[in-house]
């Protein structure tokens, strides 16, 4: 469904993030025009790829399922045959390990006909790996209205599988610049907010800063889109067994405030005042604890064709420890517009609670526990350590993840969590 939906950005908090109803493929099929294909495997704990894509391809699948006329499909075990269908369906979900040349699933690493990818260019079996590929530039996407690579680095560059599926017709595709954590809570968190408000009729661009709001985690960060992100994917009517509240509406506007050029990641706020000015200023009348000090800033033009995307200013406690508090700013056609508050607004005693949690910092900066974890990724060529506190659940988490290139060339990614 190519239509246009509403620019403002809604943002939604899943009060419970559960799995809804499956919907019955016999009933459904004769009453829906359009499918949905989600797909992503559980490769276990050996061999090259390892870990459980499963998570997320359950509740793409039951999202989808929520949108009017769409029959909604998943599978766990796919084969070169199940993709060469799979990928030309309305609405393709697709989450493994990946690099901007292709993205693989292997049941269980069983191999054979399980052994399995899309690949940018090559369509057949690769004397090198095995892997049997569905090649995109031999396949029309133009029934294709959203396809989505969760998977690292399938954005990066000029050549990549998600401008590649734009190109052989696809609507709008979705990829990612760097590598990702899509397994870890925080890339689960994403999704699901991602995939539920598709399901709900919004667009592709009020998915991504709704997900990116309720969780700044990398995907949001070096999330991409090829075509159109006002696109929808349908509306809905289905929302049964779905408790969501909308708690967190727009607190100003800013009219006709150019926007910057380029992306940002991870800047001190205090260093882009004079780009931000009009939005703190309204920051300010909503928050009066709101201090710049505390805050950094990460913009992403995801839409580069419309000059769509967001800038988020997110709240740090003491400077190093990420959280989920602060503020999204809409950026559409190069401009600043709606600004929302990623989480509700409430009371917190931000001193205190940062004294507490420092001290919490710092005995485990001395524990043996963050020496083993430091030693999981001293030989990894890639790697990144975080602490992060959710201001939702109260928790403080030392996450860190290391990157490694297989032998089959995707990136693969393995994120250790400790609650401190």
């Amino acid at each position: 469904m190519k239509k246009q939906t509403k620019s403002a950005l809604a943002i939604l908090l899943v009060l419970s993030i559960i799995a809804f109803p499956w919907v019955n493929a016999t009933e459904s099929e004769a009453a829906t025009s359009r499918v949905a294909y989600s797909i992503g495997v559980n490769h276990g704990t050996s061999g090259d790829l390892t870990g459980d894509f499963t998570p997320n391809v359950t509740i793409a699948k039951a999202r989808y399922s929520m949108i009017d006329d769409v029959n909604s499909k998943y599978t766990f075990k796919p084969t070169r045959s199940i993709l060469s269908s799979a990928i030309t369906k309305d609405i393709v979900f697709l989450n493994g390990h990946a690099s901007a040349d292709n993205i693989l699933f292997n049941h269980n690493n069983l191999g054979g006909s399980y052994a399995c990818g899309v690949h940018r260019t090559l369509n057949g079996t690769s004397s090198s790996t095995g892997y049997s590929y569905v090649g995109l530039t031999s396949t029309d996407m133009s029934s294709v209205d959203l396809i989505s690579f969760v998977g690292c680095k399938t954005a990066e560059g000029s050549s990549n599988l998600a401008k590649t599926a734009r190109s052989e017709g696809a609507t709008t595709s979705v990829g990612f610049t760097e590598s990702i954590t899509s397994r870890s809570t925080q890339g689960q968190t994403w999704l699901t907010y991602y995939n539920n408000m598709l399901g709900m009729g919004e667009s592709v661009g009020t998915a991504i800063n709704t997900a990116t709001a309720a969780c700044p985690c990398d995907l949001g960060l070096t999330v991409k889109v090829y075509g159109s992100s006002t696109n929808t994917i349908g509306s809905s009517s289905k929302t049964k067994g779905v408790e969501i509240q909308t708690v967190n509406d727009a607190i100003g506007r800013v009219e006709d405030k150019a926007m910057l050029n380029s992306n940002v990641n991870n800047a001190d706020l205090l260093s882009y005042k004079k780009v931000f000015k009009a939005a703190i200023e309204t920051i300010k009348e909503y928050d009066t604890t709101f201090d710049i000090n505390n805050y950094k800033v990460d913009v992403n033009i995801y839409d580069e064709e419309n000059g769509n995307g967001f800038a988020r200013l997110t709240y740090y406690i003491d400077g190093v420890i990420l959280t989920n508090y602060g503020y999204m700013i809409d950026i559409q056609n190069s401009k600043q517009t709606n600004i929302y508050p990623c989480i509700s607004k409430n009371d917190v005693d931000f001193s205190a609670l940062t004294n507490k949690l420092v001290l919490k910092l710092d005995k485990f900066e001395k524990s043996s526990t963050k020496l083993n974890l430091e030693k999981l990724t001293s030989n990894e060529s890639e790697y990144r350590e975080l602490y992060y506190y959710d201001f939702l659940t109260r928790d403080l988490k030392y996450i860190v993840t290391s990157f490694e290139e297989s032998p089959e060339g995707v990136i693969v990614e393995t994120t250790e969590e400790t609650t401190l």
